[in-house]
């Protein structure tokens, strides 16, 4: 007769507990960024003004976005990111092309339209400045950034009053 071991049922990997997905790695730089730019932490105003520091952002988000079930606020921040970088290199041109793409993955977040403003109001474009400055605000309409940028976008129009009354 065969041995035991022979004939004894062999173990499936169906019967192996499954394993544990990896938790996602949090791109901790990067969302501090974001927050950063959100709340105006006025300790942080020399970062926020640092492409160096959107740059790191930028990487953090792009490596935090491929892992499996990374959200997909995380693939526009890469974007979003890299346009405040370029931004503060005097890049305008590839900014606002850096804030179109964040707008093609997530267009209904507040903080691309924002940039766009940025890069468009640099780039001599008030209209579209405006106009991007306004859409941030019907988009997050309690948020103080894009009130900013609507009201800088005016004062460049030479429209002094409708700023001040941007602000208030």
């Amino acid at each position: 007769p065969p041995p035991v071991a022979a004939v004894a049922p062999s173990v499936t990997a169906s019967a192996q507990p499954a394993a544990q997905p990896k938790p996602i790695k949090q791109p901790k730089l990067g969302l501090h960024a974001l927050a950063s730019f959100h709340a105006h932490e006025a300790q942080q105003g020399a970062n926020l003004r640092s492409a160096s520091w959107w740059q790191t952002a930028e990487r953090d988000f792009r490596q935090a976005s491929v892992q499996p079930g990374a959200p997909l606020r995380w693939k526009s921040a890469v974007e979003f990111s890299r346009g405040q970088k370029l931004l503060r290199q005097g890049r305008d041109a590839d900014a606002l092309k850096a804030f179109t793409a964040a707008q093609g993955i997530e267009p209904e977040w507040a903080p691309i339209h924002v940039g766009v403003a940025q890069a468009l109001l640099v780039t001599g474009n008030l209209a579209g400045a405006l106009a991007a400055a306004q859409e941030a605000q019907r988009l997050e309409p309690t948020w103080w950034r894009p009130v900013l940028a609507a009201a800088r976008v005016l004062n460049k129009h030479g429209k002094t009053n409708e700023s001040i009354q941007e602000y208030r």
